[in-house]
């Protein structure tokens, strides 16, 4: 899996944007800066569906890695239609494709019949079946989970860039489902505030949260109006409920 990438906290991009800036030609500082944040982003939702459609854990990994060092050595990205719609939908149905033509090659080379030609653009032109329907939503649920992770990490950031680490290492229960009298006296006794002053602690931070998780929404989305943001974590909410 690609280290991790340090992401822009103030989002001055879209995914999308992203995308067009990974479609410049090989060498390109910020082609390479975009792969590096798209690869990191798309990882592990793609890897849990390689392992979802059967492969082993190593087969898996192979399949993965193999697919971003197409992307990474390729003008992949210099072939992606805007007009396509969701990026994670671009990414899903490019990555289906890449696995069959995967295991038509490892098939003849079982029966010695050579490597398999092929060109990146047969990933995402292909006419082979769409994903099956399960398999697209434990990708959607794992693209989900990055998500929310990618927004906690940001809002964490946050915090510790303005001192107030501890609060968010007291608080971060609150944002996760649990809001219990317990939890709140807990919480109280670790900062040496009332009840009532965490309530309120817990409240603003929520709405930070809230506000952290519309930005990093809009990143996944190609120029987004605020029904289309709304739409999306609408859709979040949905895969994560299911």
């Amino acid at each position: 899996m690609p280290a991790d990438v340090t992401r822009p906290q103030d989002f001055p991009s879209t995914r999308w944007s992203l995308v067009a800036r990974a479609g410049r030609p090989v060498g390109d500082v910020e082609r390479q800066q975009a792969l590096q944040i798209l690869c990191s982003a798309y990882w592990y939702p793609l890897y849990a569906y390689a392992r979802g459609r059967g492969a082993a854990p190593a087969d898996a990994e192979d399949q993965t890695q193999g697919f971003f060092a197409k992307i990474l050595s390729t003008q992949f990205f210099a072939q992606a239609s805007f007009g396509r719609g969701k990026l994670r939908t671009f990414f899903l149905s490019s990555f289906s494709h890449y696995i069959s033509k995967w295991h038509r090659d490892a098939n003849r080379q079982k029966r010695g019949g050579g490597q398999l030609v092929e060109s990146i653009d047969d990933l995402s032109d292909s006419n082979e079946p769409a994903c099956d329907s399960s398999l697209a939503r434990h990708y959607e649920k794992c693209w989900a989970q990055d998500l929310l992770q990618e927004a906690m990490t940001v809002l964490e950031a946050d915090c510790l860039e303005r001192g107030r680490q501890g609060h968010f290492v007291a608080l971060r229960v609150f944002l996760e489902g649990t809001d219990d009298e317990h939890s709140y006296a807990t919480a109280a006794a670790t900062l040496g505030l009332q009840v009532n002053a965490v309530r309120q602690e817990v409240c603003r931070l929520r709405n930070k949260f809230r506000e952290v998780m519309r930005q990093t929404v809009a990143t996944s989305l190609d120029s987004p109006t605020e029904a289309e943001i709304d739409a999306e974590l609408a859709d979040l909410k949905r895969v994560l409920r299911a």
